[in-house]
């Protein structure tokens, strides 16, 4: 695309994760001609817990999203586990469990079918203010995109030039799907499970087609102490917390590797912007993956 089209954009979306699907289709619903670009060209696996809050299964049904259909797991209680012992109780709201991917692929179809144009596979390198008050992405391949208006929604990953505070604690993310046992898979049941350990926590919970996502978050130093390697830290959790042990015991791991972030932000809330410029989803505050509602606030 050459940048006269480009000019005819009146909005820009920088990444189409949960924040800029989200922002794209409302904003196309509105009668704005939105442009959304995605570095990734097809939807993959993300470090997320996928946990789906009741408000963010109120958000998806306004965005026409019916999970049910995508193969989402109810998700009815919550367990708490430490060391050896455990404690559960009832969710006083709906909830429910779908994997990023199954849900990315799911607002990305529907982006495109209320007149988004997406752009995947492509990178943004630089946003930028020119002098005629538009913004200008440019990406890797020397294109150019121009709008008035620009939502910044590039997730956990900081664009260049505008990046958030360092993580002082240094979290580092891991995220492995498994299929458990028949036993410990019945065992879980419709329970989204927090595992504690002295250096972070974990969470583990079904999604679809009988396959279970086990996601933890811990500080470097409890990651150092198991020699900086997946296997030494899976083994020291479970050592932290033998329920965690019980749950995987005959689980087979389905990624050849885990899945990784690190330098979370957590506590980070951006307080100003530029004119024209809003930031939404983790760009706009990152909360503890504890709480469950990260998906929510990027519907927000």
């Amino acid at each position: 695309m050459n940048q006269e089209q480009s000019l005819h954009d009146e909005v820009l979306i920088l990444g189409g994760g949960v924040a800029g699907c989200a922002a794209s289709i409302a904003l196309a619903r509105k009668g704005r001609s939105v442009t959304m670009i995605e570095r990734e060209p097809t939807p993959r696996h993300k470090v997320c817990g996928e946990f789906l809050s009741g408000e963010a299964l109120e958000d998806l049904h306004a965005l026409d999203i019916d999970v049910a259909s995508l193969g989402a797991v109810p998700i009815n209680y919550v367990r708490l586990a430490a060391a050896r012992r455990s404690a559960q109780a009832p969710l006083p709201f709906p909830a429910a469990s779908l994997t990023r991917k199954a849900l990315d692929t799911a607002l990305i179809a529907k982006a495109i079918a209320v007149g988004v144009r997406v752009e995947r596979g492509r990178s943004v390198q630089s946003l930028k203010r020119t002098t005629g008050n538009l913004w200008q992405a440019m990406l890797s391949d020397g294109a150019t995109f121009e709008a008035p208006t620009a939502f910044l929604a590039t997730g956990k990953h900081d664009l260049r030039g505008r990046g958030r505070p360092k993580d002082p604690h240094q979290w580092v993310a891991f995220k492995m799907y498994y299929r458990m046992s028949a036993a410990q898979t019945a065992e879980l049941a419709d329970a989204s499970e927090l595992t504690l350990y002295a250096g972070g926590y974990g969470g583990i919970q079904p999604v679809e087609d009988g396959i279970t996502n086990f996601c933890c978050v811990v500080q470097r130093r409890y990651f150092a102490c198991s020699g900086l390697r997946w296997k030494g830290l899976l083994a020291k959790m479970q050592q932290d917390c033998p329920h965690l042990a019980m749950r995987l015991d005959g689980a087979e791991p389905l990624l050849d590797k885990p899945i990784t972030v690190t330098h979370i932000p957590y506590g980070y809330l951006r307080r100003t912007t530029e004119d024209g410029l809003y930031c939404i989803g983790d760009q706009a505050a990152v909360i503890p993956s504890f709480t469950g509602d990260g998906i929510s606030i990027a519907l927000q």
